[in-house]
């Protein structure tokens, strides 16, 4: 149990302290540790390739207190949410805008 709150925390902590100018990079690594992400996570992919063609990212929280928490340190890494956060609704839908770069596309 230890080692989980340990290895969440380190997770959380690397959220918080993501590079300024990555925020694709975050949203991808915040992807994988998504809980439930099959009804939570929704974006625009290319079928062929896989690759997010779309900027913009509707996550649900789903009440799921991990997902919770990745949105508190998404909170905290101010620079992403002064520049990526466009809206919350209701029931912990967040909607974010990620600016992708040419050399990330």
């Amino acid at each position: 149990m230890d080692n989980d709150r340990h290895r969440d925390a380190h997770h959380l902590d690397k959220i918080r302290s993501w590079p300024e100018h990555d925020h694709l990079g975050l949203m991808e690594y915040v992807e994988v540790l998504w809980r439930s992400g099959e009804w939570g996570w929704k974006q625009q992919r290319n079928p062929f390739t896989g690759r997010v063609v779309s900027r913009t990212y509707q996550v649900s929280t789903g009440g799921v207190p991990g997902n919770e928490a990745i949105v508190g340190a998404l909170e905290a890494n101010r620079f992403f949410w002064e520049q990526c956060m466009v809206s919350y609704h209701h029931r912990g839908l967040y909607e974010f805008k990620v600016t992708i770069t040419a050399s990330r596309s």
